[in-house]
């Protein structure tokens, strides 16, 4: 190389360097916060894309049918600076969307009522693909009740649209669900009787279905199908009758159906025959230590297996009281061999859950069965499973277990009275389109029939539960049940009661018509002789607040649903009913309402209000209340608070209810007095008072100390002639004497026993520390009062029979009473 070229070489190198020194500082500048950071990358443009669907399910496996908000967050750290947080809002259970594949959390919020619910799942992996990236999200919502169900048309056809769901007991409140294939579910968090709307026309009456009871459109989608058919004015042929059995086969396909039941039929005579192995061994005394968590794992699979086994079963039947039957005699087949394992199991308390669980899904099965004989069959092979289950857990019983076992045994007896109450229906149907009058005529044969039908099931009934040796601790009645199936938007109905005859009641307990508009509890004195010789006619009515007198529409608020009840004999108005008879007015609590405050309220023509002592029954979705006059009541809640309780909290409640409800009064109208010593003539009005007991024999009372110009006169002598109270003595009452709490549980009991509990067994000696100053007298009246909850020991293990009841004491003692007579 040349010298020159040397030369120029080093001028090269000099202005290369000046150049990378210039434009170095240039790049640093471009790099720091002042110049905006770092360019933004292009979005999506470079990017894999996924087809992501999100199903938003309940517990029960049904998509989610409410407004729900939908977020969809990435997780990757580079995902982040290309996708933005979604968050969007759907009609329905299911999403789909295009997004960038990574991985993301999804989170959903949706409500029922006012309670908010949330579900999540933490990481998803969106690939891209032919097939769409799928997640579920199981949302707990904790559902009261659930309804569902499959509508086809009179040609098999599954129908399209939507239902209205609309509840009987709460006007003006509806509700849509889409039909797919026909079916429909809906979840509901308050309980009761629901019309479903299709095509605004078509109205089918349901009963929402608990967590814990089969699926609905698994058990009755025939029986919805024929009220269609039946309200639409059709005849159902015997060509309807195919194409909605083709209908229903294409639901549950034949083919399917025969391999899974096959395969079901196997396991389930395998699992019986390992389980009969088990129990042989274990008995012989040569159990391995791991065999009771082999057959737990048996056990809980069985158990399953059988669930799904009822269902299928069922589905073969043709009609939908065959169906029912069906699903009892495989349950009670299943019931019976899990009963067996009774002492291979470790956890007591499974099998003790599942009574509670066997007498509950009983209780709602029953009304849903067609004819009294399939009600009698079934109802008697319940018990006998029961039976069998009681055989099993009689005995290596804690205390806990026992009162477990105990509440089995009531929900059970409590199902079987309503076993009985639908065996004994006369069931009046209602056109589609309400009438604003409808005239229903009962006349005696109806009545004698249902009155034979059921005291054939109370006779049967009670033998079988003797037989299995299952406690009833409250005779099962007879009763007489007219259903007059009117639409929820009745605003009027009046009824007819034709002359019953001389014998008409005798053998009945109670004669209950049921209306949308409430239910009325008839005993065989509510009418007089009336109800044996003439002609009772009754109106009920929703009245508009036009319609109200000017002194009522002061009274009644302006949110409450009045009900006017009125009656005439031989077409005279009457005033005053000669007897008692229980009212239950149809009612939804609101969320800020307490149930056990509710009540009902009188307000009379002039605007004078009086306050029922009315009870919530949650089963039946009620307020119910005694009462010996027909005139405009509404629900409403009534609970007291005084100043003078603050030492109380734990009573509390109790008597705010108690004044509420006029069982009891304050001292002044800010004051309680909890200490304040209870008379014997003050409880014995509180008893007349609470139960509206009265009686027409009101002679001439055998005690020198009650005269008839004192106060409470007339409460103790309604008290000592219903047998509810004696005297001290043959000849005195001592109505300023203390009452002693041994005293206030045999009144209490006396009142139990005219509700038809049965008396209990004397206590056994050392359960209260002071059981030897118990009364002989009075022994099961305190052990009666005693197994219902009533009355309980004080921590240092003493029932104190000799003490005086205070005032707090007693508004306790009256919730509770109030508890067992109304959910027992």
């Amino acid at each position: 190389m040349r010298k020159g070229d040397y030369a120029m070489l080093r001028v090269f190198r000099v202005v290369l360097v000046a150049i990378i020194c210039v434009s170095m500082p240039m790049h640093v500048v471009a790099m720091t916060p002042k110049s905006g950071g770092l360019p933004k990358p292009k979005v999506l443009a470079d990017k894999k894309t996924a087809s992501l669907v999100v199903h938003v399910v309940d517990e029960y496996g049904m998509l989610w049918i409410e407004r729900t908000t939908i977020t969809l967050t990435p997780l990757d750290a580079q995902k982040q600076k290309t996708t933005p947080v979604i968050v969007e809002e759907i009609n329905g259970g299911t999403w789909k969307r295009d997004v960038v594949e990574g991985t993301y959390r999804i989170d959903v919020q949706t409500s029922i009522g006012r309670v908010a619910r949330t579900a999540s799942l933490e990481a998803v992996n969106a690939t891209s693909g032919a097939q769409p990236t799928v997640a579920r999200i199981p949302i707990t919502i904790g559902y009261e009740q659930v309804l569902s169900g499959v509508l086809v048309g009179p040609d098999g056809k599954p129908l399209s649209g939507s239902v209205s769901i609309e509840s009987k007991d709460e006007r003006g409140t509806a509700r849509t669900a889409p039909l797919v294939d026909g079916k429909y579910a809906v979840g509901l968090s308050v309980p009761g009787t629901y019309r479903v709307r299709w095509d605004a026309e078509v109205v089918i009456a349901e009963r929402p279905r608990t967590p814990d009871a089969p699926d609905r459109s698994e058990l009755v989608p025939l029986q919805t199908v024929l009220s269609i058919g039946e309200q639409m004015g059709q005849t159902m042929t015997e060509a309807h009758a195919e194409a909605l059995s083709d209908a229903y086969k294409r639901s549950f396909p034949l083919t399917d159906q025969e391999t899974e039941l096959a395969k079901l039929d196997d396991m389930m005579r395998i699992v019986t025959e390992q389980l009969g192995r088990y129990r042989a061994i274990v008995d012989g005394g040569s159990a391995p230590s791991a065999m009771t968590g082999v057959v737990e794992q048996a056990s809980t699979l069985f158990v399953r297996a059988s669930k799904r086994y009822v269902q299928m079963r069922a589905s073969g039947a043709s009609t939908p009281a065959e169906r029912i039957v069906a699903v009892g005699r495989y349950h009670t087949l299943w019931l019976t061999l899990i009963g067996s394992m009774w002492p291979l199991l470790t956890d007591k308390g499974t099998l003790l859950d599942l009574c509670v669980r066997v007498a509950t899904l009983y209780g709602m099965m029953v009304p849903h069965m067609d004819a009294a004989t399939d009600v009698l069959a079934l109802t008697k092979a319940h018990i006998e499973a029961f039976g069998v289950l009681g055989d099993a857990v009689r005995t290596r019983m804690t205390t806990a277990q026992q009162r477990a076992w105990s509440r089995a045994q009531r929900q059970l007896v409590r199902s079987v009275q309503v076993a009985v109450r639908n065996i004994a229906l006369i069931y009046v149907p209602q056109p589609i389109k309400p009438a604003r009058e409808s005239i229903f005529v009962l006349k005696k044969e109806a009545f004698e029939q249902s009155k034979e039908l059921a005291q054939q099931a109370v006779s049967v009934f009670s033998v079988a539960l003797n037989t299995h040796r299952i406690d009833v601790y409250r005779e099962l009645e007879t009763p007489v049940v007219l259903v007059i199936d009117a639409p929820p938007s009745t605003s009027q109905l009046s009824v007819e009661l034709a002359p019953l005859g001389a014998q008409a009641m005798e053998g009945v307990d109670v004669f209950t018509i049921h209306t949308p508009l409430l239910s009325m509890d008839i005993k065989e004195d509510t009418f007089g002789a009336a109800l044996q010789n003439d002609v009772i006619s009754l109106r009920v009515r929703s009245p508009l607040r036009n319609t109200l007198t000017n002194e009522q529409r002061a009274k009644v608020p302006e949110q409450a649903n009045p009900v006017d009840i009125r009656y005439a004999v031989n077409g005279v108005a009457q005033a005053v009913l000669p007897g008692m008879v229980r009212l239950g007015l149809p009612y939804v609590p609101k969320q800020t309402e307490d149930p056990e405050a509710l009540t009902a309220v009188f307000v009379s023509d002039s605007g004078i209000v009086y306050t029922r002592v009315g009870q919530y029954e949650s089963d039946a979705g009620k307020v119910e209340f005694m009462t010996n006059r027909f005139a405009l009541y509404y629900v409403d809640q009534s609970i007291r608070t005084f100043t003078d309780t603050k030492d109380y909290d734990w009573a509390l409640k109790a008597m705010g209810i108690a004044v509420g409800k006029s069982i009891m009064s304050g001292k002044t109208p800010t004051t309680f007095d909890p200490a304040g010593i209870v008379t014997r003539a003050a409880f014995a009005s509180l008893l007349v008072r609470a139960f509206a007991f009265q009686t027409k024999n009101l002679n001439p009372l055998p005690f020198k100390d009650i005269n008839r110009k004192m106060w409470h006169a007339q409460d103790v002598a309604i008290a000592f002639y219903e047998n509810l109270m004696p005297g001290k003595t043959d000849r005195t009452f001592e109505p300023d004497a203390p009452i002693t709490r041994q005293e206030a549980a045999e009144a209490i009991a006396n009142v139990l026993r005219k509700n038809r509990f049965v008396a209990a067994t004397p206590l056994q000696s050392g359960t209260f520390r002071d059981d030897a100053l118990i009364d002989s007298a009075r022994a099961v009246a305190i052990a009666t009062v005693v197994r219902e909850g009533i009355f309980q020991g004080n921590d240092q293990g003493n029932i104190r029979p000799l003490s005086a009841l205070t005032r707090v004491e007693v508004a306790v003692m009256f919730l509770k009473l109030l508890r067992v007579m109304t959910h027992e």
